[in-house]
């Protein structure tokens, strides 16, 4: 055997050593490629379900993933000879592959995932809902730095800044979340109390109530029940922006109520909705403009009035 040959299968059979901790394989070419190709088969095998939750997460480590795949492809491919070539010359680097493709794998484990779905929902979810209302601007380095995290081939390296960064945004909106869930049922309930307090209510019949009111109770969870994964109240499911403009809603939902409720008390009566701020222009500059207005208010009541309908002011 000429001294170049032998120097390449005791520097194959040594790296094998070191990828496997097997000492006991002959540096003879049949062996170490037969050794090589099997740990390959076995790595390429190995890959399926790794492979599959990155794809289902649509992870940025598919690329390193399917570069490590080609190798091993290349191996189980290679003629003997070329098979410990490659063992002998690049070894060393196959086994730095094997090493990132087990750290990528042990990262990325149900906490791991858990972690970056955490990071994705703040980033495309919840900042987002907590920007459009002003809120928590002094979070939008965090969200920036999450943005670029999430898309890192090397963010199984980073989980615990991943979880770090995501943790303020999902902090604040929950928080703000809980305000104007509390918010809403505050108004709902001081609503409803006004509207009890009318005169009209003691004369709308009790198996009808629930259906007068509906319009601003079915805003009404009681408590809330927040659900961490979901990040919304298990009762509702409202998103934050979508309470916040239910909120602003509540007094047009007021005036449907009382609307229905005069529909309910004075059937025989047409039940007309007068919006006071149709009235008047946006600006008043002085107190002849104001008489005029007001004074165009009063004619148009006065003629509703004398039409035998009934008046509800928004």
């Amino acid at each position: 055997m000429c001294p170049i040959l032998l120097q390449i299968l005791t520097k194959a059979a040594k790296r094998y050593e070191e990828l496997t901790g097997e000492d006991d394989v002959e540096p003879e070419e049949a062996s170490l490629s037969a050794a090589f190709k099997r740990l390959a088969d076995e790595e390429i095998r190995s890959l399926s379900d790794l492979s599959a939750t990155v794809k289902a997460h649509k992870l940025p480590v598919a690329d390193i993933i399917d570069e490590y795949r080609q190798t091993l492809k290349n191996i189980i491919d290679s003629t003997s000879d070329e098979c410990v070539a490659m063992l002998a010359g690049e070894g060393t680097s196959f086994k730095k592959s094997r090493n990132t493709i087990k750290a990528i794998g042990k990262a990325l484990n149900d906490e791991g995932i858990e972690k970056i779905r955490k990071a994705h929902q703040a980033v495309s979810q919840l900042w987002p809902s907590l920007s459009s209302l002003g809120a928590d601007a002094e979070l939008h380095d965090d969200y920036v730095e999450l943005q670029e995290l999430v898309k890192d081939p090397l963010l199984y390296e980073k989980l615990e800044l991943i979880e770090r960064k995501s943790a303020g945004i999902v902090s604040a909106y929950k928080a703000l979340y809980e305000e104007l869930h509390t918010r809403r049922e505050s108004a709902v309930n001081e609503a409803v109390d006004e509207i009890k307090g009318m005169a009209e209510w003691a004369s709308v019949p009790k198996d009808m109530q629930d259906e007068a009111l509906s319009k601003l109770t079915a805003l009404s969870c009681g408590s809330i029940m927040f659900e961490d994964r979901a990040q919304v109240c298990r009762i509702c499911r409202t998103g934050l922006e979508s309470i916040d403009s239910q909120i602003a809603g509540i007094p047009g939902k007021k005036t449907q109520v009382v609307t229905r409720i005069q529909e309910i008390t004075t059937p025989e009566r047409e039940v007309k909705k007068i919006r006071i701020s149709s009235f008047f222009p946006s600006t008043l500059d002085s107190e002849d403009s104001i008489d005029e207005n007001i004074e165009r208010l009063r004619e148009h009541l006065h003629t509703i009035i004398a039409g035998g309908a009934v008046v509800v002011v928004e």
